[in-house]
């Protein structure tokens, strides 16, 4: 999230091809509308999906890490496939 505050989103005037979308959205069919715009913002949809992801990586960590300090070695070998399942 730092190198998106300070280096990406200043720059993306020059970070994003616009010319080179412009060019293919020539070529191809109008469906292709949506996608096209996904690649010329190309880094507010990768900021989107990162912090969408965050949330979910962290409540994993959280949980394998106190999984990690109430179970004994031979408590996780029993345990930890059925952790993992759900």
């Amino acid at each position: 999230f730092g190198a998106f505050a300070l280096v990406i989103y200043p720059n993306n005037a020059w970070l994003h091809p616009h010319a080179f979308v412009d060019g293919i959205a020539a070529v191809l069919p109008a469906g292709f509308k949506a996608p096209l715009a996904i690649v010329r913002n190309w880094s507010f949809a990768m900021f989107y999906v990162l912090a969408e992801m965050w949330g979910s990586v962290v409540t994993s960590l959280l949980f394998w890490g106190f999984a990690n300090q109430v179970t004994t070695i031979d408590e996780a070998k029993k345990y930890y496939p059925l952790f993992g399942m759900g």
